[in-house]
């Protein structure tokens, strides 16, 4: 049972390996490159991360509507309500922390100042 379990678990990670080698291999030849591609990797995982902290909430909602009749799962969609927020609060605070440390450091986070290497071709 164990050993189908591991094997399952390392096709996993031989898939994601699969999907991440191309990534780094076409957009980072340099340290910049893959610098920029973490922080791209860690910039859309945030906004996943906020976007299913909103979609528990909101499950957390219909949970509470639904189960009127029943405590247990109303108490379950109390508790997803509330853990949702908290999460929300924490994620858009720790958003906010960071804007003021930018502002406060005089930091820009824009991706426009970076210029791409050009190859001048004569015809």
């Amino acid at each position: 049972m164990q050993s189908t379990q591991k094997k399952q678990q390392y096709a996993h990670y031989l898939a994601l390996g699969a999907l991440l080698v191309p990534a780094v291999t076409w957009a980072a030849s340099d340290l910049w490159g893959i610098l920029s591609l973490v922080l791209y990797l860690i910039r859309l995982l945030s906004v996943l991360v906020f976007g299913l902290a909103v979609v528990i909430f909101f499950w957390g909602v219909v949970k509470f509507i639904f189960n009127a009749a029943n405590s247990d799962d109303h108490r379950e969609g109390i508790n997803l309500m509330i853990w949702g927020i908290v999460s929300l609060f924490v994620m858009s605070s720790i958003w906010g922390l960071v804007g003021i440390l930018q502002a406060t450091f005089d930091v820009d986070n824009r991706q426009d100042d970076i210029s791409v290497p050009q190859i001048e071709v004569s015809r």
